[in-house]
């Protein structure tokens, strides 16, 4: 729009604002009737994609063709089950850090075990709270290498996993 930049006598460029705002205004028009337009729309679909959703008291959903299907539901939650999460990052330099869960009905101690390549024990860890939790593992003292862990509870190994330390 060069008719609202302007020169002086010294040669510096200025902007006439007073002669832009008439085009602000329109084009705040035209993008509010877009945004009104695009809030219609997604009503709209939000309302079919939500009607197919609602439920009867005998459980069931109205499926695509209008007829009636029923809708069984589970839980997936490991409330019960010992879980070991890989290390993340990994490969890792530095530090990394490994997420567990501990169920409340464990009774006996329960260890994360690092072994080195070889298998070798490199440490032992006992966890003593249940629940999630996580382990921040310093490793700068420790060689680049692929190791594992396990987690051991009643002197049993449920689960191991092997990690990446890299220079």
């Amino acid at each position: 729009m060069p008719e609202v930049v302007s020169t002086n006598d010294k040669g510096l460029k200025g902007i006439a604002y007073q002669n832009i705002v008439a085009l602000l205004i329109e084009a705040m028009k035209e993008q509010d009737k877009k945004i009104t337009q695009l809030q219609s729309a997604m009503d709209t679909c939000c309302t079919k994609i939500s009607g197919n959703k609602i439920m009867d008291p005998d459980n069931n959903a109205p499926n695509e063709q209008g007829q009636s299907e029923s809708v069984l539901q589970i839980e997936l939650a490991n409330k019960n089950n010992i879980v070991l999460y890989q290390n993340e990052p990994n490969p890792f330099n530095g530090s990394t850090v490994i997420r567990y869960f501990i169920p409340e009905n464990i009774t006996n101690g329960a260890y994360v075990v690092f072994y080195d390549m070889y298998g070798k024990e490199v440490n032992k860890l006992e966890i003593k709270d249940k629940g999630f939790g996580k382990i921040e593992a310093n490793t700068e003292n420790l060689a680049s290498g692929i190791y594992s862990y396990s987690i051991i509870v009643n002197d049993k190994t449920i689960d191991t996993k092997k990690m990446l330390k890299s220079k």
